[in-house]
């Protein structure tokens, strides 16, 4: 179903030289990441929740505690992409 307010097409990020596929799934309100990557990695399914003292954060579904860098890592380039450095005029 497509959502006009959600991009929910397919892109790419590059992490540590290696290109991820990104597919954005809307599963009721929250948007899930499914992150493939080029190599045999598990892929990995991200969330952005909200938590009590951390207002925000990265994580996987399950959670996958000895992945937290990678979904960190991961989870900060999707942010990049929807939200690019705004470059300065000098």
């Amino acid at each position: 179903m497509e959502n006009p307010i959600i991009d929910t097409k397919p892109f790419t990020v590059n992490l540590n030289g290696d290109v991820l596929q990104v597919t954005v799934h809307l599963i009721g309100h929250n948007i899930i990441y499914r992150i493939v990557f080029p190599d045999n990695r598990p892929e990995l399914k991200l969330f952005r929740a909200k938590g009590i003292e951390n207002p925000k954060f990265w994580t996987s579904i399950p959670e996958n505690l000895a992945r937290i860098k990678e979904t960190e890592a991961v989870g900060q380039l999707i942010f990049d992409h929807y939200n690019p450095p705004v470059l300065l005029k000098k």
